[in-house]
């Protein structure tokens, strides 16, 4: 053990809700089970957290119950990071001049990454964990695939730096006798190797040689929505489930009450079960009652519902989940009511907050993604040693938040401090949400000025020159 250099990991990190999964160095059929035990210790949380974003958190009705019901804020709240983070397109920043990073970035709009950045964002927020597996597709081409945590996991090894050993992707299958079977696609540093088990307990027996990927690390990418690995309404479920109770117990008592039991006194409509029946039915077509006694009468037996009381719990909860959501209910008619933008920003500040967070644990798995591109894209000889020749650190992603813009008060704004030279015209562009693509915008304004500049030209040379033609060719005659 003296020669053991690495600093492992103290035992604080199991505090974490689900730590990372760390196995020794060696892909092996014990590697594999160790992984596999932590992964599938988590899979039952990933299943709720499915179920409750899909709408399948409300159990099917027993004998008892009437009422099915769901509002379902989780998938409101993941719908709504997920607008707010992209429903503008990110754009992708990298030093001027880095022809290596320009070649990267223009893969990714070939192969429309934006769409990669919405689902790996949408699987961020619903289970705190995603997936990104960048491969290389038989015509030569790099792309990426994204993974949810039910179906894939990152190993890492045992020591601080926390380097991934082997990225996994999980499959269930069967064979042509109808009996399942599971299979492992495990990528090491260099290989793919794939796995095959009768259980998911093992033994684990690979199937297949280790075939080199060509991209130097694993290349399966943990993405990490905070540094707790939460999911955006993890924190809310037990408010979801009491607010759906509510709602159900809110719509019972209202078809109870459409439902009331007509108790009459001093009257009997029928001696017998079918003169009872007869008497109900022409009472249901035409709804008059008679009584031979004066005293004789009718009424509804009626619960008594406090409909107000109801009402102001349901709207407690409702502000509950999306406080701790850090989101807010844009069906609020006090939320955007007359707000300027300062306001706006105000209302949303939580939901920037918990975007920065996001933002951040990105960026991590975004620098990963661009060393795997460089080296598949520029590291033709599979060097060991290649450093890579795009300057990855200068390398970032920007999400345009999809944000209610007051543009009267941007343009006040910005523009002093473009005057000033305080801000470029180019930053300041980038800013503006109707500004969709800065680049093409400047060519738009450089086209344009250009041909306001012929048409001065043009309207100059018309008016002068022809009056200076005469006066040269009066004084010549003379």
């Amino acid at each position: 053990m003296d020669s053991y250099k690495k600093l492992t990991v103290s035992s604080t990190s199991n505090l974490r809700l689900r730590p990372k999964i760390r196995v020794a160095e060696e892909l092996s059929d014990a590697t594999i089970r160790k992984a596999m035990q932590q992964w599938r210790s988590y899979t039952a949380t990933y299943r709720t957290l499915y179920d409750y974003y899909i709408g399948r958190q409300i159990p099917e009705l027993t004998e008892d119950e009437t009422v099915r019901v769901m509002s379902n804020h989780c998938y409101y709240i993941v719908s709504a990071i997920k607008g707010y983070m992209t429903g503008n397109s990110p754009s992708y920043a990298y030093e001027d001049g880095d022809v290596y990073a320009e070649q990267i970035v223009e893969a990714w709009q070939a192969d429309s990454m934006e769409t990669t950045e919405a689902e790996l964002i949408q699987a961020l927020s619903t289970f705190g964990v995603a997936y990104e597996l960048v491969y290389r597709k038989n015509d030569g081409r790099i792309r990426s695939e994204v993974y949810d945590p039910m179906s894939a996991f990152v190993a890492y090894s045992g020591d601080i730096d926390a380097d991934s050993v082997f990225g996994a992707i999980y499959y269930e299958m069967e064979d042509e006798n109808g009996q399942l079977f599971y299979r492992l696609y495990a990528y090491t540093r260099t290989d793919l190797e794939i796995w095959e088990s009768t259980s998911t307990d093992g033994p684990w027996r690979r199937i297949s040689e280790p075939t080199p990927h060509g991209f130097g690390r694993v290349p399966l990418i943990e993405y990490s929505n905070n540094a707790d690995r939460l999911g955006d309404f993890e924190q809310i479920i037990s408010l979801q489930a009491q607010y759906n109770q509510l709602l159900k117990e809110r719509l019972e008592d209202k078809n109870a009450f459409a439902k009331s039991i007509l108790a009459i006194t001093g009257q009997v409509i029928g001696k017998t079960p079918e003169e009872v029946e007869d008497a109900l039915k022409i009472l249901k077509r035409h709804r008059v009652l008679q009584f031979d006694d004066e005293n004789g009468h009718g009424e509804y037996l009626e619960k008594t519902m406090d409909e107000s009381g109801v009402q102001v719990l349901q709207d407690c909860l409702k502000r509950d989940i999306h406080k701790l959501a850090m989101v807010p209910d844009l069906s609020d008619e006090s939320f955007a009511n007359n707000a300027s933008g300062v306001a706006m920003s105000y209302k949303l500040f939580g939901t920037d907050n918990k975007v920065s967070d996001k933002e951040r644990y990105f960026r991590e798995g975004f620098l990963r993604r661009c060393k795997l591109y460089d080296y598949a894209m520029n590291n033709t000889t599979l060097s060991p040693n290649y450093e890579p020749k795009a300057s990855i650190h200068d390398m970032g992603i920007v999400f345009k938040l999809n944000a209610p813009q007051d543009l009267s008060y941007m343009a006040t704004a910005l523009t002093p401090l473009v005057s000033m030279g305080v801000l470029s015209k180019r930053t300041a562009m980038e800013n503006l949400l109707i500004v969709a693509n800065p680049d093409q915008e400047e060519e738009r304004i450089a086209a344009e000025q250009e041909q306001q500049a012929q048409y001065n030209r043009a309207a100059f040379e018309s008016e002068t020159f022809p009056g200076m033609t005469d006066e040269s060719e009066t004084d010549t005659a003379e």
